[in-house]
């Protein structure tokens, strides 16, 4: 049993900590300023891809140490990447009595959440996240992913919602929906797209919703 739950967890507008100013603290401020999250780092001083979020106003930095529960008191998450594990064990102590979530860079199995590798094709996203055992090989995959899954998939994602309520309107029967995303999902049409060949892909799509079962 791995005592974790894949999950996606929405952030946007959701304040959250990170405690730490080295470049693990500056990954887990980018992933979570990523996913819409108001981030304010604690941390004497940053690291220069810390320093670069905070120029671009992804994140917002208090230039001392951690000074006690206050610190976490509005969290949703806190991220601990201290370098120190005293520290860390005392931060994510904090964070636990106001409920945040907590994410420990020095020993992720001992937070409540682990940071994935991630591949993001628009609102398509693909996560791989190996407990913590092995980030190399996560990156490994998450770059197999990125060679296989291009921007195409994004892009029959983005026909697929604005497609929704034509569908559900035009088709009634289940079988006829059915068969009708399973096609417009189909290795063709993703390859049509992948080429650029977009006139075939509006005709195909005006021929499924015509006929959706075949």
């Amino acid at each position: 049993m791995s005592g974790h739950c894949p999950v996606s967890l929405r952030l946007v507008g959701r304040p959250c900590v990170v405690v730490g100013g080295a470049d693990a603290a500056a990954g887990v401020a980018a992933g979570l300023a990523g996913a819409g999250g108001e981030v304010l780092v604690i941390a004497p001083q940053l690291s220069g891809l810390l320093e670069s979020l905070v120029r671009g106003g992804r994140v917002q930095w208090v230039a001392r140490e951690y000074a006690g529960p206050p610190d976490v008191a509005r969290a949703m998450v806190v991220g601990i990447a201290s370098g120190d594990p005293d520290l860390d064990r005392r931060v994510a102590a904090d964070a636990r009595r106001v409920r945040a979530l907590v994410h420990l860079s020095g020993d992720p199995l001992q937070g409540d959440l682990l940071f994935p590798e991630v591949l993001r094709r628009g609102a398509l996203t693909l996560a791989v996240e190996t407990q913590g055992q092995s980030p190399a090989l996560a990156r490994r995959i998450r770059h197999d992913l990125d060679a296989t899954y291009g921007p195409e998939y994004g892009v029959v994602l983005e026909l697929v919602t604005q497609l929704g309520g034509a569908m559900t309107a035009r088709v009634a029967d289940p079988g006829g929906r059915e068969a009708f995303w399973d096609r417009l999902v189909s290795q063709e049409v993703i390859a049509m797209i992948r080429e650029g060949r977009l006139a075939e892909v509006e005709k195909e799509v005006g021929r499924l919703l015509s006929h959706p079962s075949g």
